[in-house]
């Protein structure tokens, strides 16, 4: 009995681990946009579009984001493009298209040609999208710069 006791009294309790408090990471313009995109192509992605989504302007701020970043894939037309098609989850996948409009929302161009490659930082108002192939349509103010802005190294001479 005395070494069922001793053995008894050397069994260790586990000592609380106190919980380290920490500051959440703010999210990236590419992790608000994944998060958007998911939601878009989840299986009521159709109704979040038209009864959240659309309209709204995005990123609009969220998660302190207030513009997205994306690379140029294709800019028409060339000239002087109306039309941009950029990729923003990598470098090569076209997901939003981007329709340049004025102040007062009508269409619009840019005034010069751009390099495909460059990067593109955009805020826009979602007015359509399809999930396959996935594309997500947003009409873009030329009239703020901080609605479209292209690095000067970008813009073809």
């Amino acid at each position: 009995m005395g070494a069922m006791l001793l053995a008894l009294v050397s069994v260790e309790m586990p000592t609380p681990v106190v919980a380290q408090k920490t500051e959440p990471q703010p999210r990236t313009s590419k992790q608000v946009w994944s998060i958007i995109k998911m939601a878009l192509i989840a299986p009521d992605g159709e109704d979040y579009f038209e009864n959240y989504f659309k309209g709204a302007m995005v990123p609009g701020g969220v998660e302190g984001i207030t513009v997205f970043t994306g690379t140029l894939l294709s800019a028409e037309p060339a000239a002087k493009p109306s039309v941009l098609v950029v990729a923003i989850s990598d470098n090569t996948t076209p997901e939003v298209t981007l329709q340049m409009k004025d102040a007062e929302w009508k269409d619009t161009h840019l005034n010069g040609p751009l390099m495909r490659g460059s990067l593109i930082q955009f805020e826009g108002v979602p007015t359509a999208f399809t999930k396959k192939p996935f594309m997500l349509t947003l009409e873009v103010s030329v009239t703020k710069q901080s609605q479209i802005k292209v690095a000067e190294k970008d813009r073809k001479r």
